[in-house]
Parts: C-alpha cells; sequence; structure tokens
C-alpha cells in the first residue's frame, strides 16, 4: 500500500487511506436511521432521556428544513421518527447502516487486526463495552423525564455564567497566567456564548440554521460567524447541562474520558501492535473520534434532536461535514503544520515526503484524534471530573481557540 494514498475523494467516507472508498448507505437518510436504530441492541421507541410524551424533534424533512426554525412537539409511540437531516447526513459520512463491512479488503487486511473498522463494528463494540453505563445513563435519563413537564424544557433559557465570567476575567486581570487550562477554556466558552443568554434550545436552532444557510450550508470561513457558532455550540451544551445537570454530566464523562480518552486509545495501540500499518492506525485513530461523535449524538442524545442538530451544525459550519473533518483533512492540516515546523517547501507534497517524516505526521493525527474539548468538559463535567491536559482541540471537529458535540465531538456527544 501507499502511505500517501489517502485522496481527497475519501474525505465523505471511512475508507482506509490504502482501500478504495466504502459504498454509503443507499436510500435515503430516513432510511439510514431507520437501518441504524434496527441494528443497535436498544430499544428505539424507548429512546434516552424521555417517555414518549416528551420526546423533542426538529418537524420538516430533508434539507429544506434546515432554515426555519425547530417546532417541538409531542410523538405517539407508533408514529414514524421526524427526519433531522443533520444527524442523518453525518451517518451517511460515517457509513451507518452499511451492514458492518470492513473499511480494508481481505488481501491489505492481515488476520490477526482485531479491532472494529467500521462505524457500526465500532458501535457494537462500545454498545458492549459500555452497557453498564448506557444503562445507568439510561436510568437517569428516564427518572428525569419522569418528573419533568416537557413544556418546562422547552421554555428554559441559556443562563450564559456573567458572573462566573466575571470572577475568572478579574482573576485573569490581576495575573494572565493565573488561570488553568481549564479555566482558560471555561472562560473563552462563557464569552462566546453571552450573545445567546436567554435563548431556548428553539431558539438556538433557529440561529444556527440562519448562520448556516447565509453560507449556504458549507464550510464557514468567516471568523466573526466561526464563532458565534461556537457560542451557539456552548450555549446548547450549557442549556443540556441547566435542564439535567446529572446525565448530562454522566454523559460528558462517559463520552469524552471513558471512550474517547480511554478506549479508543487503547483501540488504536492494539490495532498497532496487531500490526495495521501506520497510516491506517491514524486514520483509524480520527475515525473512532468521529464514530463516537456521531455515536453519542445519534443514539445517545436521541431524546434532544433538537441540541444534536445544534452540535452538527456546528461541524458542518466547521468543516464543512456533519460529522466532523475526515482523516484526510487532518493528515492534510498536520502535515502543513509540519512542513513549516521543519522549513520545508510549502510546495512540498505528502507523496514526497520520507517514511521518518510521514510517521511523524500519522503521530500527529493520532495525537490530534486524543484531544477532547477542553471547554466543554469544563463546562458539563467540572475541572475535577477529567483531565487536564486537553486543551485546544485539532481533531475532527475540533476548535481552534480554546476549546470539541461531538464530539461532543464536541463534541455529551462534542
Amino acid at each position: 500500500m501507499q502511505d500517501a494514498s489517502l485522496t481527497e475523494s475519501q474525505q465523505d467516507t471511512t475508507t482506509s487511506p490504502s482501500s478504495p472508498s466504502s459504498s454509503s448507505a443507499s436510500g435515503g437518510r430516513q432510511s439510514v436511521r431507520g437501518a441504524l436504530r434496527q441494528a443497535d441492541g436498544f430499544d428505539a421507541q424507548a429512546a434516552l432521556l424521555e417517555p414518549v410524551q416528551r420526546r423533542a424533534r426538529s418537524v420538516g424533512q430533508g434539507r429544506g428544513a434546515q432554515a426555519g426554525a425547530v417546532q417541538l412537539r409531542a410523538v405517539q409511540m407508533e408514529e414514524a421518527p421526524v427526519a433531522t437531516p443533520h444527524a442523518d447526513a453525518a451517518l451517511e459520512q460515517v457509513g451507518a447502516g452499511t451492514g458492518g463491512a470492513e473499511t480494508t479488503s481481505p488481501a491489505e487486511q492481515a488476520p490477526t487486526i482485531t479491532v472494529p473498522q467500521s462505524y457500526d463494528a465500532y458501535v457494537a463494540h462500545i454498545e458492549n463495552k459500555f452497557a453498564g453505563d448506557i444503562a445507568h445513563l439510561r436510568q437517569l435519563q428516564q427518572t428525569f423525564a419522569s418528573k419533568t413537564q416537557e413544556s418546562e424544557v422547552q421554555a428554559t433559557k441559556v443562563d450564559a455564567k456573567k458572573a462566573e465570567l466575571k470572577q475568572l476575567a478579574e482573576k485573569y486581570k490581576a495575573k494572565k497566567d493565573s488561570l488553568s487550562d481549564e479555566e482558560s477554556a471555561r472562560k473563552r466558552a462563557l464569552e462566546l456564548m453571552q450573545p445567546f443568554e436567554g435563548m431556548t434550545m428553539a431558539k438556538l436552532h433557529e440561529e444556527a440554521t440562519g448562520l448556516l444557510a447565509k453560507h449556504k450550508n458549507a464550510k464557514i470561513e468567516d471568523k466573526a460567524d466561526l464563532n458565534a457558532l461556537e457560542g451557539i455550540m456552548y450555549a446548547t451544551l450549557e442549556l443540556m447541562k441547566d435542564i439535567d445537570p446529572e446525565s448530562s454530566g454522566f454523559g460528558r464523562e462517559l463520552y469524552s474520558v471513558k471512550i474517547d480518552e480511554v478506549e479508543n486509545a487503547a483501540l488504536v495501540t492494539k490495532a498497532a501492535a496487531e500490526g495495521m500499518p501506520p497510516a491506517q492506525v491514524a486514520e483509524l485513530s480520527v475515525n473512532y473520534r468521529t464514530w463516537a461523535r456521531v455515536w453519542m449524538r445519534t443514539v445517545i442524545m436521541n431524546n434532544n434532536q433538537v441540541a444534536a442538530e445544534n452540535l452538527f451544525l456546528r461541524d458542518l459550519g466547521r468543516s464543512g461535514r456533519e460529522a466532523g473533518e475526515s482523516p484526510q483533512t487532518i493528515l492534510s492540516k498536520i502535515f502543513a503544520k509540519k512542513k513549516e515546523k521543519w522549513g520545508f517547501d510549502e510546495d512540498l507534497t505528502f507523496d514526497e515526503a520520507t517514511e521518518e517524516q510521514k510517521l511523524k505526521v500519522y503521530e500527529g493525527m493520532i495525537e490530534s484524534a486524543q484531544k477532547t474539548n477542553a471547554g466543554a468538559n469544563a463546562g458539563l463535567m467540572g475541572p475535577s471530573n477529567h483531565s487536564t491536559n486537553n486543551t485546544t482541540e485539532t481533531g475532527p471537529g475540533g476548535n481552534t481557540g480554546g476549546s470539541g458535540p461531538t464530539g461532543g465531538g464536541g463534541n455529551t456527544g462534542q
């Protein structure tokens, strides 16, 4: 295989650097969601955080609904799921519902490789490995749902924590290096969410869809609008935490610590030990991060699809894809930084790099995929519940400014 064969055509797939693109799910996005729900081991109709009477969904079919404000309503048990276009797009991008086919051909895959190499296989592994945590999270969510009226949830507004921001700002002003990495990330998150003080979740979605529509539902280059989109993400997470702090905090710890920091890293290490080529290991590390974030938003946050859509919109605006940046994009960014560090000509292609230089890029991809959104962690989990080395996220769905959802992300799945 050629290490440099991560091609631009693979950016919307989960294929490996050395293999042709895997086929995406056929049919409409609604069928993708349906296939995933039928395939997962849980009762999709008893989706998390809610009995049927308080399910929140975005109304409207397909991408035509993106620019409008979200409508929230109750649904009956037998009613078909309402379309969530950005979640469905992300599922297509990661290859959900494609039968669990691996991302390498038998000729290329060593028989000893046992780690999951497709989205469906990864989800099956995570849901088996963390079945106890998922069951506990569901119980927390169901307990909350049983004692809370949907009208209260819909009416809850963003509290941008002005007093907390003032305290952090004063501490920073007194001594610029007085803030910890977590405090710095939290300060930036609070600053970005200030314009969204007093907004409901539906209003945040309206703001996000308006921003994306302004940029034709593509990657946003304007810095001010990117900051606004980040603010919407942080406001969404803050609102989720204020509405249901127990399940939001536990869900974030499950995603960012147990799965992202620990399990994904263990799987990547295992893949390398089993003889997977370095280029493939690097891509898999990025995919694991992406897959965890998409799973978190489409399965764990299935009760709160409005919030999930806000997070998918954030990734769409930052990377041009609801699922976040592809392995090829991450490779290109890291290689560009390495070239600058090494003093190489900016026109040098990855094919022209030495094997040692390529290995450095692959290592950078793995390191990037292991960084989670410090701003989201500090807000949802608090400073004592997560590691302190996760500062600025530059991996899939990454945030370049003190922050990613999904994954949460990013990316709950931020």
